[in-house]
């Protein structure tokens, strides 16, 4: 089946590069599955405090993983150091892929785009978890609606092999 909004070959490229925004439950099992995955990922909040318990709940879910031989215990710490937490919007800058995690707010979200858009290269791939507000309307607001997709993981993100991917009109 070939899908209408598949790139052609030469725009395909191997991503490699994350940043999640929200370091929350699902941002923070959005950034551990990245890393798990072997990506470089920047996991960002509004505060340090916000990272560290991120952090945390980041180490507790992979040393679950390890207990439980759902994971080897040097693939856990590889991902734990693939993952870097910070407040600075500009540490997205090399993001191939931006997740966005926040508060289910389409002001503050649309707010975050807005923020982002300048900072981002031009081919950054810029998604959403909510399932519940317009994936167009926020594409429309990142300046980007043509990289702009919905990414909805499922709780736990760390254990739940699946995603939504949902696109907007553009």
């Amino acid at each position: 089946m070939e899908w209408p909004w598949e790139w052609s070959v030469s725009e395909r490229q191997e991503l490699t590069r994350a940043a999640v925004f929200g370091a929350g439950t699902m941002g923070s099992g959005i950034a551990q599955a990245f890393a798990a995955a072997g990506f470089e990922v920047r996991m960002l909040d509004l505060n340090e405090a916000f990272c560290r318990r991120g952090m945390g709940v980041i180490r507790h879910s992979l040393a679950r993983l390890v207990r439980r031989g759902r994971l080897p215990e040097t693939a856990a710490a590889k991902a734990l150091a693939r993952i870097h937490p910070g407040t600075d919007l500009r540490l997205a800058a090399n993001a191939e892929i931006v997740v966005e995690a926040i508060v289910e707010d389409e002001a503050e979200k649309s707010a975050l785009y807005r923020a982002l858009d300048p900072i981002l290269a031009e081919s950054a791939i810029v998604a959403t978890n909510t399932s519940s507000i317009s994936i167009t309307r926020l594409g429309a607001a990142s300046g980007r609606a043509d990289r702009f997709i919905g990414m909805h993981f499922m709780n736990p993100v760390p254990v739940m092999e699946l995603v939504e991917v949902i696109r907007g009109l553009d």
